[in-house]
Parts: structure tokens; sequence; C-alpha cells
């Protein structure tokens, strides 16, 4: 929402004042004290101006999902070509859908992409391997599925992780063929991104029948 952005960006304002001015004071002296604060205040910094960007635009950070995904499967050796870039398009300006597709690269390279991103924003349902995320955000994107071709062993899924942590943020993996990952799985039906956009067009579908 415009509040959000609002809040982060005044969050990102004041953290960049604070450390201008820590830079001022290091400049009549260096400060023991002031030292780790610098240095946390930048890593907060960090994370604050990513979150900022993140959401000031919400076709801009499905990109980065789909670069996400797209570093990962090049990583993995499922897609070859190196100049193959994710795309983002909607139909106009005010319209709320989108496509997204793989510019450049062979048709079957295309197909696999495709695949792959339309199972990580797939609805939980009962995956070998999910995702959540590790710091607390405030929209719908806790949860999210690990596509199945690199759900077959453990490592192909810390590889997975390990790519798409790049551009999205910390997330943990969880193996839902145990109890513990069968608790988590069901509050992932509730929560997840997939899953809630699922029941909306499942309502829409029951009012426009009713109507």
């Amino acid at each position: 929402t415009d509040a959000r952005k609002i809040l982060t960006y005044a969050q990102a304002i004041a953290l960049t004042e604070l450390i201008v001015y820590i830079i001022l004071d290091f400049a009549n002296g260096p400060s023991q004290l002031l030292y780790p604060v610098f240095i946390l205040s930048l890593i907060v910094l960090n994370i604050i101006w990513l979150r900022y960007f993140l959401y000031k635009s919400p076709y801009k950070r499905l990109e980065l999902f789909a670069e996400a995904v797209r570093k990962a499967l090049l990583a993995s050796g499922h897609l070859q070509t190196q100049n193959c870039k994710a795309r983002v398009v909607r139909g106009d300006k005010n319209s709320i859908q989108t496509a997204t597709y793989l510019k450049g690269g062979t048709l079957r390279e295309k197909e696999i992409f495709a695949q792959a991103l339309s199972e990580f924003f797939a609805p939980i349902e009962n995956q070998r391997y999910i995702l959540r995320a590790t710091t607390w955000v405030n929209d719908q994107t806790k949860y999210f599925a690990v596509p199945s071709m690199f759900d077959k062993r453990k490592e192909d899924v810390i590889a997975f992780v390990a790519n798409i942590e790049k551009y999205i943020g910390l997330y943990e993996i969880i193996y839902t063929r145990n109890v513990e990952g069968r608790h988590i799985l069901l509050d992932a039906r509730l929560n997840a991104l997939g899953n809630k956009q699922e029941r909306t067009f499942s309502k829409k579908k029951v009012t426009s029948k009713l109507k």
C-alpha cells in the first residue's frame, strides 16, 4: 500500500541521515563506540532500501521473483541460454493482470521457465519441500513452493534457495514429510499467496453464479 511505501521510505531517509551524521563525527576523530553503530546502521539501511524498492512496484517485485527463478534454472543447468531474461508485462497502465515470460532462449527453455515459475507460485497443497520466510513479511510472500524439478534431492533444494535468496530475501527450507513439517504445511495452506488467490477466485466464481 501507499502508506507502507511512505513509512519504509521515511525509515530509509532517517537512517541515511544517521549514517551521514556518524560519518561527519568520524571526520572529527575516530570513535570506537560509534563504529559498531555505523556498521549496524549500514546493514539495516541496506535492508530498508531493498524493501522500499521491492514494494515500490508490485510488477518490479514480480520481475525479481521471476529473475530469481531464472538464475536458479541457469545455475542448475536446466537453462543453457545465458542472455535470456525474465520479463513481466501487463495489458495497460491500470491493468492488474500480468504475464511473465522468458525473453530469449529456446522453446523448450521457455516451457521449463514457465513450469518452474508456475510451480513456485502454485497453491501449497502437498509439495515435498516448501519455503518459509525467515524474516517477518507484511504481504503474502511468506510461503512458496519448491518447483518439482528441484525437489528430488535435498542438495538441489539447497542450491535453488541459495540462488533465489540473492533476489528475494532469506527463506528456510521446510520438509513436509515429518510431523513438524506437516504443521507448517497446514499454516502455509492458509497463508500462501497462491492459496489466497485460489480462494479469492473461487469465491468470485460462486458469487457470479449466484447473481
